[in-house]
């Protein structure tokens, strides 16, 4: 029953042609999901699982990953709650704001130095209600499921991140020659998502370096259009609008 319901749910979306209606459907899944201790445990389960298996690919078809992080790190809550909690705990602990904040500021004047303008400089710690960056929880649930094994905090290089804005394309790749002249390059981790986008249009140059403390450093490197386009996905042409670099040399 479960299985058939999920395909009906999955035909209803592939079927539906109106944008807006899609989103309303997510924005309510994961409104329902942000409430769900509501219901009984059984329900709450069911729930779940419904929602991972429909609502969070969908999220990642649209390219709304913001909600797809969401959807998972909720589903992984309620459906491996002990799990969640081990590895909530453990990265709140791991997590070093002082080294974040070194970082920031050494990229900031190195940037300056460079006179590359950009919107945004900032660390990536995303929180979610429970002090819980869902990314790396979205993360862990996948791999747990996908290789029947638990991943540990030591096995993830997105806990301390960068994420920079710059006002086009050719400062994406000055801003990384930057960050690889500050920081040495882990091997294998370069990713160049503005040559080669992923199949739902998200853009962006990720790579990891290392800090002075051979901590792994995620740095995100990207336009605002890119930005807006890896948050909202499709929709993030109702949110674009083009302004100037509000930090420069």
């Amino acid at each position: 029953l479960q299985n058939s319901r999920s395909r009906s749910l999955h035909t209803m979306f592939l079927a539906m042609e109106d944008a807006s209606a899609v989103l309303i459907k997510l924005a309510d899944r994961l409104h329902n999901m942000m409430t769900l201790e509501a219901l009984p445990l059984v329900k709450q389960q069911r729930f779940a699982k419904e929602t991972l298996e429909i609502f969070a690919p969908l999220a990642n078809r649209l390219g709304i990953s913001n909600w797809k992080e969401q959807l998972e790190n909720l589903c992984f809550k309620h459906l491996n709650p002990y799990q969640h909690k081990e590895l909530s705990s453990k990265l709140v602990e791991s997590f070093d704001e002082a080294m974040i904040a070194s970082a920031v500021e050494k990229l900031e004047q190195s940037l300056k130095d460079k006179a590359i303008c950009y919107h945004v400089l900032s660390g990536r710690h995303k929180i979610v209600a429970d002090s819980t960056p869902f990314n790396f929880i979205s993360i862990c649930y996948r791999h747990s499921s996908i290789k029947g094994k638990k991943l540990t905090v030591d096995e993830i290089h997105d806990i301390h991140g960068l994420r920079l804005i710059v006002g086009n394309e050719e400062d994406c790749y000055k801003a990384l020659r930057v960050v690889h002249q500050l920081w040495p390059e882990v091997p294998g981790k370069f990713k160049d998502y503005i040559t080669d986008p992923k199949f739902n249009g998200y853009q962006s140059l990720n790579t990891v370096v290392m800090d002075e403390g051979m901590v792994p450093l995620e740095v995100q490197i990207r336009t605002k259009q890119m930005h807006l386009q890896a948050e909202f996905g499709f929709a993030a042409h109702w949110r674009y609008k083009e302004g100037d670099c509000e930090h420069s040399s």
